[in-house]
């Protein structure tokens, strides 16, 4: 296996394969949901974690729109960037009770998150109701994991070791 353990394996290029993957769920969605026209998408590099020094913006390993979806990027990078420093998955539950430490932050839900070797990945969506970007930012997410074990596989397959993952 590649130095660097399994975040080694998460790359800009894996990240735009398992959206690209699910870009035919992602459009019927867009398409069945009366006015939207896109959705924009985030996803954070689990080896730049929150630092108060440091800009979000570094953090960001990839982010793009499926369909019309750029006018949701700051909504999408405001819910990447809430995750990224509180750690908590949902800000606004659907009773409206905030759990939002900073008044500025995005007030909506829409993100996934998972933890590789103590690190957190983040996916955040922005372009659909709250409850359609939470689901598409978990199905890309679980896409990344199942991509993730594919190579993993691949390179057991072709005898280059057993990768132990650590949740």
């Amino acid at each position: 296996m590649k130095r660097g353990g399994i975040l080694s394996l998460l790359t800009e290029e894996l990240v735009k394969n398992a959206v690209d993957l699910v870009t035919p769920i992602i459009t019927q969605l867009i398409n069945r949901t009366s006015g939207k026209k896109g959705v924009y998408i985030v996803v954070t590099d689990p080896n730049k974690p929150y630092k108060k020094k440091t800009a979000f913006e570094k953090a960001i390993l990839w982010k793009d729109s499926v369909g019309d979806g750029e006018e949701f990027q700051v909504f999408a990078a405001g819910k990447a960037q809430v995750v990224w420093r509180t750690g908590k998955q949902s800000i606004l539950t659907e009773t409206g009770i905030s759990l939002l430490p900073e008044d500025k932050d995005c007030v909506w839900s829409g993100s996934a998150v998972t933890t590789f070797d103590s690190k957190t990945l983040i996916v955040a969506v922005s372009g659909l109701r709250e409850y359609q970007d939470g689901y598409v930012a978990r199905l890309i997410l679980a896409t990344i994991e199942l991509m993730i074990a594919q190579t993993i596989q691949t390179l057991k397959d072709n005898g280059e070791g057993i990768v132990q993952i650590k949740r």
